[in-house]
C-alpha cells in the first residue's frame, strides 16, 4: 500500500500530477521518507549531502507539511509544535516561501492543512517611528520612497520595487539594538513585530540562521523540528553568533543614549546620591577615541587591514574601560532604586534606556578585557581596519570562538529533531569533519543522496573569454610578492 511519501513524490503522485515534467527522483523520496520517518518518531539527528537539483527542499518540506495537523491536534502543554526550515541567506528565505512553500500549499493543503511564515529581523522593515518623526538627514530620501515607506502594508523593504540603496534605508529602518521597544509610542504597531507574530504562530516558520538563533540560542526553543539547508554553512554562522565586535561606534551609540537620558547635562543626573564621578558623554567619546585610534599603529605597523592580538597587554583598553565601568554601575545604582520603590512615574522609554545602556557598557568592558587578556580557551581575537561611516580609517576589536561543537550540540542536537542538509558536506573523511565541526551525536543517521543527474553527458565547461586578472596578481612581481599580497 503506497505510503504520504509515494502519495506525494511516487509515479502518479501528487507532484506528478500537478507538474508535467515531473519525474520522481529515487535520491528525492529516499530522503523524504528518511525524514518523514523521524518526524513520526519525534527525535534524532540527520546529516544528508544532497547535491543542487536533486530536490532536498521539498523532501525536507513535505514531511513537515503532512504531519503539521497531527503535531497541531496532539499539542502537549508547554511543548513547541512548530517547525523551523533554516537558510543561510534572505534571498533563499525568498525562494522558499514564494515559490516552494506556495506550490506546495496550493497542491496538498486541501489534504494537509498548513501554515507557513516568513521570520526576519527587524531591520528589513520600515520604522514607523522614523517615518512619522524624521530625523536629520532623512529630507535626503525621494519623496516616492517616503510616500511608499508611509503608507506600505507590510513594511517589509522587499515590497518596494524599485532600488533602495543602504543610506536611504538607513533612514527608514532601525536595527535591533536600537529600537525602542516598549519604550516605542509604535510598539503595538510596528511592522517588524506583527511580522514575527505572524511568523511565530505558523506551522513551518523559514529563518535565516541568525534571526532564529537569537542572541543566545534560546530562539530555537520554540521549535520542535529544525531543518538545517546549506548546513556546511552553520559552523561558520555560529562562530559569527557567539562572537562580537568592539568598535568606536559602538561606543559612540552608548554616549549617544548618555545624552538621551539627561539632555546635555551630567549623565544620569538624577543620581545626586551616587558617590562616584560619572564621566559625561563627551568624555567617554574622547576615550574611545583615543583607545580605538591608537590601535592603527598595530595595523599600520604590519601593512595588513587584520592583525592579530597574540599576547596580553598588546591592547590597553584600561582607561575607557575604567569609564565605561563608572556609567554602568551608575546605571545599575538608578534601577535598583526604581526596583526597590525609591522612583517614582519612570516613563518606560527612559528605562528602556537605561537598561541599554548598561547592559551596553558591561559588554563592551567584558569584551575590550577578553582581547587584552587573549587568553580565552578556544577564542581567537584580532584587530581589523575598515572604512568608517565618517571616511576615516577606523579599527574594531573582533573575538570569535573557533570551536563551536558543545554551543551547538547543546542548543540543537538532542533537544530536537535536527536535519543538516547541504550540496557539500562530506570531505576526506567521509562526515567525520562536519561532525566535530557541529558536534553532532554519535547516533546521528548519515545520506549521501544520488544526484539525478548524469553530469559526464549533461555537464557543459563554460570558459569565459575575458576573466579580470585578481589584483595581487596584476601588480605582478615574484611568486613570493604574490604570496605575500595574498
Amino acid at each position: 500500500m503506497p505510503d504520504v511519501i509515494d502519495n506525494v513524490f511516487g509515479p502518479g503522485g501528487v507532484l506528478a500530477r500537478e507538474k508535467p515534467d515531473y519525474q520522481p527522483r529515487k535520491g528525492q523520496i529516499e530522503l523524504a521518507r528518511m525524514i518523514h520517518r523521524m518526524v513520526e518518531l519525534g527525535c534524532g539527528s540527520l546529516l544528508a549531502e544532497a547535491p543542487c537539483g536533486s530536490g532536498k527542499s521539498f523532501a525536507a518540506l513535505v514531511p513537515l507539511i503532512v504531519t503539521a495537523r497531527h503535531r497541531r491536534e496532539n499539542k502537549k502543554e508547554g511543548c513547541p509544535t512548530a517547525s523551523a526550515f533554516l537558510t543561510k541567506t534572505i534571498a533563499l528565505q525568498e525562494q522558499i516561501v514564494h515559490k516552494d512553500l506556495p506550490f506546495l500549499h496550493r497542491v496538498l493543503a486541501g489534504t494537509y492543512p498548513f501554515t507557513y511564515g516568513l521570520l526576519k529581523g527587524k531591520n528589513n522593515y520600515v520604522c514607523r517611528r522614523k517615518v512619522s518623526y524624521p530625523e536629520e538627514g532623512s529630507a535626503k530620501v525621494a519623496p516616492e520612497v517616503m510616500a511608499w515607506a508611509r503608507s506600505t502594508r507590510t513594511g517589509d523593504r522587499s515590497e518596494y520595487r524599485g532600488e533602495l540603496d543602504s543610506a536611504t534605508w538607513e533612514h527608514l529602518s532601525t536595527p535591533s539594538e536600537d529600537c525602542w521597544n516598549i519604550g516605542c509610542p509604535y510598539h503595538e504597531s510596528c511592522y517588524a513585530t506583527e511580522a514575527r507574530d505572524c511568523a511565530l504562530s505558523s506551522d513551518i516558520v523559514v529563518a535565516n540562521y541568525h534571526v532564529a538563533f537569537g542572541k543566545d540560542g534560546s530562539g530555537l526553543l520554540r521549535y520542535q523540528h529544525i531543518v538545517c539547508d546549506e548546513a556546511h554553512e552553520l559552523a561558520h554562522v555560529a562562530r559569527d553568533l557567539l562572537g562580537w565586535s568592539a568598535s568606536r561606534f559602538a561606543v559612540y551609540r552608548l554616549a549617544r543614549l548618555m545624552l538621551e537620558l539627561d539632555g546635555d547635562q551630567e549623565p544620569l543626573d538624577q543620581n545626586g546620591d551616587y558617590v562616584e564621578t560619572i564621566p559625561t558623554a563627551a568624555q567617554v567619546r574622547k576615550e574611545a577615541d583615543g583607545f580605538f585610534f591608537g590601535l592603527l599603529p598595530h595595523i599600520e605597523e604590519e601593512s595588513k587591514d587584520t592583525v592579530r592580538v597574540r599576547r596580553a597587554g598588546m591592547i590597553r583598553p584600561d582607561r575607557l574601560c575604567a569609564s565605561l565601568k563608572t556609567v554602568r554601575e551608575a546605571c545599575s545604582h538608578y534601577l535598583e532604586k526604581i526596583d526597590g520603590g525609591l522612583m517614582d512615574d519612570v516613563d518606560r522609554l527612559t528605562l528602556w534606556r537605561t537598561r541599554q545602556l548598561e547592559e551596553g557598557c558591561a559588554s563592551v568592558v567584558s569584551r575590550l578585557n577578553a582581547a587584552r587578556d587573549a587568553n580565552k580557551d578556544g577564542w581567537v581575537f584580532w584587530l581589523e581596519k575598515k572604512q568608517g561611516r565618517d571616511g576615516k580609517a577606523q579599527v574594531s576589536v573582533e573575538g570569535r570562538p573557533f570551536v563551536v561543537a558543545p554551543y551547538l550540540r547543546q542548543i540543537m542536537f538532542g533537544r530536537h529533531l535536527t536535519v543538516c542538509m547541504s550540496a557539500t558536506l562530506r570531505s576526506v573523511d567521509g562526515f567525520g569533519f562536519v561532525r566535530r565541526e557541529l558536534g553532532t551525536p554519535e547516533s546521528a543517521a548519515e545520506m549521501v543522496v544520488e544526484s539525478p543527474f548524469n553530469l559526464a553527458s549533461q555537464g557543459v565547461l563554460v570558459i569565459p573569454p575575458y576573466v579580470p586578472i585578481p589584483p595581487k596578481f596584476a601588480r605582478g612581481g615574484s611568486d613570493a610578492e604574490i604570496a605575500a599580497r595574498s
